[in-house]
């Protein structure tokens, strides 16, 4: 029975260990990058400047766009430059040409979280999270004489509260100024 029980755990937290891995960043980006053939780099290469705005737009669009659409959607001078940043895009296999226009083949969104058409930072979910924790410490679990790990509690969760949304504003207004937005 013992055996049992320590195989259950040992699996459990490969899953665990394994599920956090696949999490992060930058294994993300390599396993998407090994996917479509490429490198992490390549694909930095490829998303910059106006072939991200293009990106962007087909995530935010979520239908097929054509390439006048494109190009008017962005004020582009001409429909070759958005056929161009398309093509681009199509040969990293990020986007794919259907009979109805250019769709998002691969979905790349990095800090961001994709809810219907906007994007938003994943600490902000993780800053509500923290904030909820701390007005809950706050009011509930509040003693009638604060007692040291009382104190350590709130500061932590106000400390993680803050930090998240200091992430969540710096992700933010860097997105906001590689889509020229800011």
């Amino acid at each position: 029975m013992n055996c049992f029980w320590l195989s259950l755990i040992s699996t459990l937290l490969n899953r665990c260990t394994n599920f956090f891995e696949h999490e992060s960043l930058k294994n993300i980006e390599r396993f998407t990058a090994s996917l479509i053939g490429m490198s992490s780099d390549e694909q930095s290469d490829v998303l910059k400047d106006l072939t991200l705005k293009v990106y962007h737009l087909l995530l935010k669009e979520g239908k097929p766009l054509s390439i006048r659409a494109v190009q008017r959607k962005l004020n582009l001078s001409s429909p070759s430059l958005a056929s161009y940043h398309l093509n681009k895009l199509e040969d990293v296999g990020l986007v794919r040409q259907t009979p109805n226009g250019y769709v998002v083949d691969s979905v790349l969104l990095g800090d961001l979280i994709r809810i219907k058409s906007m994007f938003i930072p994943r600490f902000v979910f993780y800053a509500c999270f923290f904030f909820f924790v701390l007005m809950v410490e706050l009011t509930i679990y509040k003693p009638p004489q604060p007692t040291t790990e009382y104190v350590f509690h709130v500061l932590v969760s106000l400390l993680a509260t803050l930090l998240f949304i200091h992430e969540s504003i710096r992700i933010w207004s860097r997105e906001r100024k590689n889509l020229g937005k800011g």
